[in-house]
């Protein structure tokens, strides 16, 4: 992400990006031993705890300052350990020339030691990488070009090649920068660039996953109008989404449409990742992609259920794929994203019961966070999570090497 940058927009909503959040990195779930429980002050344990389904994608993203030196390596592995996760994004250095986070103390033997650290903790460590700017920061990649894509392929085998230890690249920025119509030669690019990139890993690096930050579905985004049993299109729509809507008349977007006063109600709505030149359920669909995360950092209960009631009626009733984003910052120029673990503790709960493949954290390290309080309520029992914590169990990753 990157300052000042439109995160996801639709009529009535503009979500930027802004230093803060830029630099409060992402975070994935690590597998780790079990916490001790008893005598922890204001904590109860639950009469009762319910079992986690035998594996799931437990993941937070992390940007260099969280492994910049051997003390911050340490608070760092010892809050994954605590709050049972089983998976990192760990954002790279510069390799082969392709741009690489040059902050927050980012160096190759940083990166080495830290990956290390995480292997032998039994952690999964997916290299996080910004396509867009892979010549360097503030550049747009232009996807529908078959020479980047090649690069964008061979960016993603030099950084498996360079870190051994990885169990997979976690691509973020696939897409172009600014809101837009939707473009079918871009959206093909990126989706192309998506589809090389993993066949070459599977024939290069067998066992490797490559996965992708995307944008969500539960922010509206104009798309045409509707009227008289016809559609009148803006943006050209993908095939699977017009029989989406064919399929599902009484959407939660025609929903939205009549409800809100900020829209119309004959407006035809879609997905935010549209408007980005992403189309994130064809590349699960064509099997181009192991997992995506939407960053849906809402802290508000109905929109975050939204998302993933949405996501599951795209995948036609699973959610075999999807790795939700659960928001752990706080922003004025967001009001809806809250600091809230016994929310984040509701959602986990909500995204079991629907099927979620997994969750992704995002951020630890934000000035205005406390991290321990978020361990605390997904790992040990407390008031946040009614002494039933969801991540009470360590469980083993869906995204380490196959």
């Amino acid at each position: 992400m990157r300052e000042g940058e439109v995160h996801g927009r639709g009529p009535g909503l503009d979500l930027r990006v802004t230093a803060k959040s830029r630099r409060g990195g992402r975070y994935l779930a690590i597998m780790a031993a079990a916490f001790p429980l008893a005598g922890l002050a204001g904590c109860h344990r639950a009469a009762a705890p319910a079992r986690p389904p035998r594996a799931e994608v437990r993941a937070v993203w992390l940007n260099p300052w969280a492994f910049n030196s051997p003390e911050t390596r340490a608070a760092t592995l010892g809050r994954i350990r605590r709050a049972h996760l089983n998976t990192v994004f760990l954002q790279t250095p510069a390799v082969a020339g392709n741009y690489g986070i040059d902050w927050g103390g980012a160096s190759p033997q940083n990166y080495a030691t830290f990956l290390k650290e995480l292997k032998e903790a039994g952690i999964a460590i997916h290299g996080w990488i910004i396509n867009r700017e892979r010549r360097g920061e503030g550049t747009q990649a232009d996807f529908t070009s078959a020479d980047e894509r090649k690069a964008q392929r061979d960016w993603a085998l030099a950084v498996l090649a360079a870190f051994p230890g990885l169990d997979g690249i976690h691509f973020d920025y696939i897409r172009y920068g600014d809101w837009a119509s939707h473009d079918t030669a871009k959206a093909a690019g990126v989706t192309e660039t998506v589809r090389l990139t993993a066949e070459a890993i599977r024939a290069k690096c067998p066992g490797r996953n490559l996965t992708a930050a995307v944008f969500t579905a539960a922010s509206p985004s104009y798309m045409g109008q509707a009227g008289g049993g016809k559609r009148t299109w803006a943006d050209p729509a993908p095939d699977w989404f017009v029989k989406w809507l064919d399929r599902n008349p009484r959407n939660w977007y025609a929903a939205r449409a009549r409800k809100d006063p900020k829209l119309k109600p004959n407006w035809l709505l879609g997905p935010s990742f549209f408007k980005y030149q992403q189309d994130p359920v064809s590349w699960l669909e064509t099997g181009a992609i192991d997992a995506v995360c939407p960053m849906q950092y809402t802290g508000d209960e109905a929109t975050w259920k939204a998302e993933v009631d949405l996501w599951k009626s795209f995948r036609g009733g699973h959610l075999d794929g999807i790795v939700m984003g659960l928001g752990w910052l706080k922003e004025k120029e967001h009001p809806d994203w809250d600091l809230d673990p016994a929310a984040l503790v509701r959602f986990v709960r909500y995204g079991r019961s629907r099927g979620l493949a997994g969750f992704s954290i995002f951020s630890f390290g934000d000035p205005a966070a406390d991290d321990d309080l978020l361990v605390k309520a997904l790992a040990e029992p407390c008031p946040a999570n009614g002494g039933d914590p969801p991540f009470r169990y360590p469980v083993p990753a869906q995204l380490s090497v196959r």
